[in-house]
């Protein structure tokens, strides 16, 4: 079975043939905007693959195809077994993802900010700024443009074409966003679409240095028109300072975790924000929402005093998120550089005063039997990979990521991601001609999250949750 592409190839296959049950799935969008107005909005799926493989007595395996709807369902007849891989694919963006479940009904249905009807402008449909009231310009500084009804939350520093500040700047004159070129739908007023221009400055506590909201620019509503300049001038005011925070940050908690990653895993870096949501209490850690504060930190501990200000509305819920990443380099062969592959460890939270791994990498891995812990061939077209549970944590499954390399014409190494799979399971046998002839790595990312069920709505989340990634190394078919 190739797993990306249009095309099935199979070296054990057969046509489902004998009476089963049915499968229900869904590929929707659940739209929470800024009212907390919930609204599930479907994906024309006629564009996509869907498809179950079941594995028979005799090692084969039946194919069932998906009848696929333009409101976002899709139905598998005549599944003959309890569980069963359901495979999803597109052609464009090439994606290939395997879902490991026994459930009659899957929903791969996420949630996301923003209302319904949305609408991408022309290109050159300029939005021009000119906001007096700016704190001197520092770099580090972060202007954020936030407009929650339609979920946009963009840096405005790095999309603007003209008129970025320069240090000392106590003003934003003529900064310029195309907006088709950001992918930022059109305001209309008439909607209840509006936007506010936040100001993060850089502020130093006894520790670390951070950003914190400091300034807001909040215009009249008003609708901005396709293919046109849309000017808005006005003023910043100052946010009181009057949200504060003292943060212990384990560092060395997620440092620690480098052994397990890889064996050559370099810890760079955690980052960690605080930002506010709707809805987060509901559905989790599911979007990027408008920033309050932010830091970085090393992989020592240390405690973090944060001020900050908060002009968003008291009833959305302000969450603790930070990311640690690991560094992994690889070389395909030939290859006369190499790549970088960054595993993270990911934790999600309502705001709280500790910041610290909620999960672990799993252990022990193995490839056909094999231990992990070296470059392997010979795994054959079909591996199967395998793993002892994270030390700490309570996993509520995993997902795989597969990356093929390979030689980029200038000479350096080429990654692109394979296939995604989604198992409750601690491991995963892969069909049969999964895996044509080349190297690959295997990301496996332990998933803590009390609201995800990988067998009937792997996509949906809740609080708080982490995950925990681990890199094996290069193997080949």
């Amino acid at each position: 079975m190739r797993l990306v592409g249009i095309a099935v190839s199979s070296l054990v296959l057969l046509s489902a043939c004998s009476s089963g049950r049915d499968i229900h799935g869904a590929k929707r969008a659940l739209l929470i905007d800024e009212a907390f107005n919930e609204i599930f909005v479907g994906y024309d799926l006629s564009g996509e693959d869907y498809r179950t493989f079941v594995q028979k007595s005799d090692g084969e395996y039946e194919e069932s195809i998906a009848a696929v709807f333009s409101d976002g369902v899709f139905i598998v007849e005549n599944v003959t077994e309890d569980q069963y891989l359901l495979l999803r694919r597109t052609s464009n963006p090439p994606v290939a993802e395997l879902y490991l479940s026994s459930s009659d009904d899957i929903d791969l249905s996420d949630a996301e900010l923003g209302r319904p009807g949305q609408v991408i402008p022309a290109p050159e449909t300029f939005l021009e700024l000119d906001i007096t009231g700016l704190s001197p310009w520092e770099s580090g500084d972060r202007l954020e443009l936030v407009g929650v009804n339609l979920g946009v939350i963009a840096d405005l520093i790095q999309g603007a074409s003209t008129g970025t500040p320069a240090v000392g700047a106590d003003a934003i004159d003529s900064l310029t966003v195309d907006l088709a070129a950001r992918g930022i739908p059109l305001f209309n007023a008439d909607l209840g679409d509006h936007f506010a221009v936040a100001q993060l400055e850089q502020k130093t506590d006894a520790d670390l240095p951070y950003r914190a909201l400091t300034k807001i620019f909040n215009p009249p509503a008003g609708n901005i028109i396709s293919a046109m300049r849309t000017v808005v001038s006005g003023n910043f005011v100052d946010v009181p300072q009057n949200s504060s925070r003292s943060i212990a940050v384990s560092g060395a908690s997620f440092a620690a975790m480098a052994a397990t990653v890889h064996a050559n895993a370099v810890p760079a870096n955690g980052f960690a924000w605080i930002q506010t949501l709707p809805a987060a209490a509901q559905h989790g850690f599911y979007y990027q929402g408008p920033e309050l504060a932010s830091f970085s930190f090393s992989g020592e501990n240390t405690t973090v005093d944060l001020t900050y200000g908060d002009p968003y509305p008291s009833n959305w819920d302000d969450l603790l998120v930070s990311i640690f990443d690991f560094d992994v380099a690889y070389t395909a062969s030939g290859a006369t550089s190499s790549t970088t592959i960054s595993a993270q460890i990911i934790t999600a939270g309502i705001l709280g005063e500790v910041l610290a791994p909620g999960i672990s990498p799993v252990r022990d891995v193995h490839i056909s039997q094999v231990r992990a812990d070296k470059p392997l061939a010979g795994v054959g077209d079909a591996p199967v990979i395998a793993w002892n549970a994270p030390a700490t944590g309570t996993p509520a499954g995993y997902r795989i990521v597969a990356y093929e390399l390979s030689r980029a014409e200038n000479g350096s190494t080429a990654i692109a991601q394979f296939v995604t799979v989604y198992t409750k399971d601690l491991g995963f046998r892969f069909p049969s001609a999964s895996f044509p002839p080349g190297e690959y790595v295997m990301e496996i990312i332990a998933l803590e999250d009390p609201g995800m069920d990988l067998e009937r709505a792997p996509h949906r989340t809740a609080l708080p949750s982490s995950n925990a990634s681990m890199l094996t190394p290069i193997f080949q078919p």
